[in-house]
């Protein structure tokens, strides 16, 4: 485990507490969690640990149409974490969303914060007026697509393609 300089090591989430999970926006405080949360998926290629979460904390203190939405206390170890950006659907007048990363630490699996995530996500949808969610899973994930579904998203008969800066 990496230290966290305002905290000390960083602290690894044992279970969330019991009962309906508490799903917020991400601040800056929780940039170093988030970026925990998504090496979990393999997400730093291209920089290190640290830079990585300066880029984060970074985002978080600007204005953005993309959402982080995780659980977890402010500024303690969280158990998962949603990136969602808001698009614009300009043939129907109305926003759309891509869901583009959820991740739940394995060490919380089981206890409903995937479901409690996409439930948010849902939410954050019906409020922006969003036509749509395009999300994106791993092959390799089978139970993140049997999650989508029993929310009620349907696979997508659409290809995606994927760009990526050299420098990311």
């Amino acid at each position: 485990m990496r230290p966290h300089p305002a905290r000390g090591p960083a602290a690894k989430p044992e279970a969330m507490p019991t009962g309906r999970p508490a799903i917020r926006p991400a601040g800056p405080e929780d940039a170093a969690e988030v970026g925990r949360l998504l090496r979990l998926l393999g997400c730093v290629r291209w920089t290190s640990e640290a830079e990585m979460d300066r880029r984060i904390g970074a985002f978080l203190r600007r204005a953005s149409a993309t959402r982080i939405l995780v659980a977890g206390p402010v500024g303690g170890p969280l158990g998962a974490a949603a990136i969602v950006h808001v698009m614009a659907a300009p043939v129907e007048d109305a926003s759309q969303l891509l869901l583009d990363d959820l991740v739940v630490d394995p060490a919380c699996r089981g206890q409903g914060l995937g479901g409690a995530l996409l439930a948010a996500v849902l939410e954050l949808a019906r409020r922006e007026g969003a036509v749509r969610i395009h999300a994106r899973v791993d092959a390799q994930e089978p139970a993140a697509a049997r999650l989508y579904q029993q929310h009620g998203l349907r696979p997508s008969s659409d290809t995606v393609y994927l760009w990526e800066a050299a420098d990311g």
